[in-house]
């Protein structure tokens, strides 16, 4: 072979894996990217101020906001845009923003004791009519802001997050709902607003964007007997990933599968001995992933 071929073919070679080098990079999955990572400074070239009505300011290691109601909270503004083109175009991928609310610390230490599940559970004997809803925040809102102005904004309850093992609910809010109908050349994010439905303050100890296909996966507990007309107690759980979850508990499927209690514990009472099938069933609160089922076997004796 003379040496200009062998020059020409060596070209070649090179541009073939250049070529495949690129499309690999293409499909493979981005990693994890981390918008604020905690602690008492924010990432170079972002700004901290409130939003609206709201309050934010750095406090013990996070960010900690003061919405009086949606729509006002704090903000994050990016003197360089964030280029999060590639998340908003890969599928499965969240904006997770791990938060702390006021009193939840506690129910999540309890989560597995059954006996803290009982006064944690909705007794309607114990319920006093005149009980006001408090003001811890249980609706969490972030608006995002494009180079250009333009706007998306997403809500979802923080009650279908399960808290991490530091107590944080990992509240995520998936990118092709926050984008919507919206289909921009990029999305370079200027800013970054974070509000919620109470009064009461809470913190944000890290942001960043996560990616998620994991099914939902129900427990319902074990088979078991209880007494008629006893109070049992049922706890449920789920395996969300990054999901928000609801919960919704049928206790005799006997009439078709309804909806007896949207609490993910609580009590019922049988009035009747018999078998019954108890059904759990979780859907996503933003409808991504396909909803499931466990069910058991209670047996109601005399």
């Amino acid at each position: 072979m003379s040496l200009k071929k062998s020059a020409i073919l060596t070209v070649l070679i090179l541009c073939c894996l250049s070529l495949l080098t690129a499309a690999g990079a293409q499909v493979a999955a981005p990693a994890p990217t981390v918008i604020y990572a905690g602690g008492a400074q924010l990432p170079e070239g972002v700004k901290l101020s409130g939003w609206g009505m709201g309050t934010a300011k750095l406090s013990n290691q996070a960010i900690e906001i003061n919405s009086k109601e949606l729509y006002t909270g704090g903000c994050l503004s990016f003197a360089k845009p964030a280029d999060l083109t590639a998340a908003f175009n890969t599928p499965h991928t969240y904006l997770q923003i791990m938060v702390r609310l006021l009193g939840m610390q506690a129910a999540a230490q309890s989560r597995d004791d059954e006996w803290a599940a009982a006064l944690l559970a909705p007794d309607p004997g114990q319920i006093k009519k005149d009980a006001q809803p408090g003001k811890t925040v249980g609706r969490l809102q972030v608006m995002a802001f494009l180079e250009d102005g333009t706007g998306m904004e997403l809500q979802v309850d923080t009650g279908g997050f399960s808290p991490a093992d530091n107590g944080c609910l990992p509240v995520s809010f998936p990118l092709t709902l926050l984008k919507g109908a919206l289909e921009a050349k990029e999305y370079k994010l200027a800013r970054l607003v974070i509000c919620g439905n109470g009064t009461d303050p809470f913190t944000v100890t890290q942001i960043k964007l996560v990616q998620d296909s994991a099914p939902l996966e129900p427990t319902a507990g074990a088979n078991r007997e209880v007494a008629r007309n006893d109070k049992a107690l049922f706890t449920g759980k789920c395996k969300s990933g990054t999901s928000s979850v609801l919960y919704s508990w049928d206790f005799d499927d006997s009439d078709g599968i309804g909806e007896d209690s949207a609490e993910s514990t609580m009590y019922h009472q049988f009035t009747k001995p018999g078998t019954y099938n108890v059904t759990l069933t979780c859907t996503d609160f933003f409808g991504i992933k396909k909803p499931a089922k466990s069910v058991i076997k209670v047996q109601v004796n005399e």
